[in-house]
């Protein structure tokens, strides 16, 4: 997190969680990343151990009907390659970075649809909506908004982005993987770590 970005109580909350952190006898990271950060800013190495977020297969899954019935609603046919972003819209999510992505392919290939799945502050939102219109996407573009039937978005997808400037363990990419879909993603946090071959790692 760029905690310059955040407000004065969050940055004076993670000081006074650092300097909590050495009376504690264990410290719990979900990511490798996410020790190696927390060390460097003064954790005690030695006391943080890494258990990495479980995803529960039972019910992240590949979903048939599901991908049916969503394409269906979205108006994306089946001959159609969709791409999409799982995640709330906020800058580090980088959504930008994705719409550029997507205005770049969007000239090679008349079939590629792209999805934007999760809410997010309003007036942020409007701004990256904004850019999607300036990059000339409406068309070819849908804001999906928050969704609970998350194995049926995942299955809709052909591709799942994560094209964030920051993560830890990231639960997007481990569901989408669990439902089948190929993943690309920046490398930041543990993101390379947990796609490895099934996928596509870029700075």
């Amino acid at each position: 997190i760029d905690r310059t970005r955040r407000d004065w109580l969050s940055r004076l909350n993670f000081r006074m969680s650092c300097s909590a952190a050495r009376l504690a006898d264990r410290i719990i990271a979900n990511s490798e990343a996410g020790a190696a950060h927390h060390a460097s800013l003064g954790y005690p190495h030695a006391r943080i151990e890494v258990i990495p977020n479980g995803i529960d297969t039972g019910r992240f899954r590949f979903d048939a009907a599901g991908r049916n019935r969503l394409r269906d609603e979205w108006k994306v046919a089946g001959d159609c390659t969709l791409v999409g972003l799982v995640g709330r819209i906020d800058p580090m999510k980088d959504h930008a970075t994705f719409l550029q992505a997507a205005a770049l392919l969007a000239v090679r290939g008349e079939r590629l649809r792209f999805v934007c799945v999760g809410g997010g502050n309003s007036s942020f939102a409007k701004g990256i909506k904004a850019l999607a219109t300036q990059l000339g996407l409406d068309s070819r573009l849908i804001w999906a908004g928050p969704r609970n039937d998350m194995a049926a978005v995942y299955s809709a997808l052909d591709i799942a982005v994560s094209s964030s400037c920051g993560e830890g363990f990231s639960n997007v990419i481990a569901e989408a993987m669990a439902c089948g879909r190929p993943c690309v993603v920046t490398d930041v946090g543990d993101s390379a770590r947990i796609v490895g071959d099934c996928g596509a790692v870029v700075a």
